[in-house]
């Protein structure tokens, strides 16, 4: 008994010993298994590599590649770093010394630190204020003088513009404004001077930029409270933008040769094919921000579209009145708002706009038959922005710029008289006397 005892003991250590056993052994045996396909997969990658090695090697040593490959070497060696060496970057240096020293004074001083310095943003100001108040002089000299190149004045004046606003916007990531509708206006009006005069083509594509330029971008400058600031680029862009082409359909319409001889439009002419014109932009528009750049306009939420700046300005009247009228016709919650654009919105807003459009286009035909309406309105839009102007130096621009550029130790500061207010004086105290 004390035999059966002890082997019954023993038995189930010895159990637990021959177990662990085959689990060591079966863990060996799928770690094996594990480690062949491993060796399989590197073994079939290295193929993989050496197939593509061998497919460059053959390539490299073909005779057109490899003489297009050593003949880039030796021009890369012997000629393109040595300019670059000796010529170009001495070159380079030499223009930007010399250009720091006629900018700045000091070789040292980079120019994009030297025109944010308060006493340079000052000056800068004064000149371009002077510059932005002689163009208008000198559009007008070629309005009433020179109607009938204003087109190609036009493009003088705008292409300069339009190239430092794309600089401007890329760096303040509003490049996507330039793809609105405004700007393929423009496009349209200076590509009509490409084309000669006497052709039913440019006869069709200038009553289309009529209704355009005189429809829509009228009301956009209204909508977006554009302001003539003569001192600001930005803004006097934006004026120029939506107002030199209805300046160009006047010069050619009443008096250039190459205008329409047409006293009224058909219906065609006046709302059909600028509406075709419109359509193209829109699903261009769309494709663009909804499709192709979708996924960049996603990742970044400070890129702004015209679409984002409206859903989101709560102090636009554009969006204060699409707000209440969507309520009004439950197609918005009474807690819905614009942001953020979901599909909802951006439908609304592209079926808003293009209503908006065709009811603009209306007028445009009234225009297009009458001299006279057509220049009181130009005059009344042009009289709005230089109001808008007015306000803005009065309200903002007088405040900002003391507060930015001026402050208790400016020795500088220059000293404004006021005769007008000089002279109020003199006679408030003549009076007392």
């Amino acid at each position: 008994m004390g035999f059966d005892k002890s082997y019954d003991d023993v038995t189930p250590a010895v159990e637990e010993v021959l177990a662990a056993e085959a689990q060591e052994e079966e863990n060996k045996a799928l770690l094996e298994a594990v480690n062949e396909l491993l060796k399989e997969e590197d073994k079939e990658e290295q193929n993989f590599n050496n197939k593509q090695g061998n497919r460059q090697l053959r390539r490299k040593r073909s005779s057109f590649y490899g003489l297009r490959e050593r003949v880039r070497e030796k021009l890369r060696e012997k000629v393109v770093q040595p300019v670059a060496k000796k010529v170009v970057q001495p070159v380079a240096q030499a223009s930007v010394r010399a250009t720091r020293r006629i900018v700045t004074g000091n070789t040292q001083v980079r120019i994009r630190d030297f025109v944010v310095l308060p006493k340079v943003v000052r000056v800068l100001d004064k000149f371009i204020f002077t510059g932005g108040v002689m163009g208008m002089l000198l559009t007008e000299f070629v309005m009433l003088q020179y109607p009938e190149w204003f087109g190609y004045y036009n493009i003088l004046m705008m292409l300069p513009l339009l190239l430092l606003r794309v600089v401007l916007f890329y760096r303040t990531k509003q490049h996507y404004f330039l793809l609105d509708y405004c700007y393929w206006v423009n496009g349209l009006g200076m590509s009509l001077c490409l084309l000669p005069a006497s052709n039913e083509l440019r006869e069709r594509l200038f009553e289309i930029f009529f209704i355009s330029a005189n429809g829509p971008l009228f009301f956009a400058m209204v909508a977006w409270n554009n302001s003539l600031v003569f001192h600001s680029v930005d803004k006097v862009t934006s004026v120029y933008v939506h107002l030199f082409p209805a300046l160009t359909c006047w010069c050619e319409r009443w008096y250039s040769s190459s205008g329409t001889e047409r006293e009224s439009l058909t219906l065609s002419q006046h709302l059909g094919w600028p509406l075709v014109f419109y359509l193209a932009w829109q699903i261009v528009y769309l494709l663009q921000t909804e499709w192709w750049y979708k996924d960049t306009l996603d990742a970044d939420a400070d890129l702004s579209t015209s679409l984002r700046y409206i859903t989101s300005a709560e102090k636009m009247s554009i969006h204060q009145q699409t707000l209440k009228l969507c309520r009004r016709l439950r197609i918005l919650g009474p807690e819905e708002t614009f942001t953020p654009p979901t599909l909802k919105v951006k439908i609304i807003f592209v079926v808003v706009q293009m209503l908006m459009t065709i009811c603009t286009f209306v007028p445009a035909g009234w225009l297009f038959q009458s001299k006279i309406s057509h220049t009181f309105v130009i005059l009344a839009i042009l009289l709005y922005s230089v109001y808008n102007g007015a306000r803005y130096y009065i309200q903002v621009f007088s405040k900002i710029h003391d507060k930015r550029y001026f402050d208790n130790n400016d020795d500088d500061r220059e000293e404004y008289v006021d005769t007008s207010a000089v002279m109020t004086e003199h006679i408030d105290a003549s009076k007392k006397s």
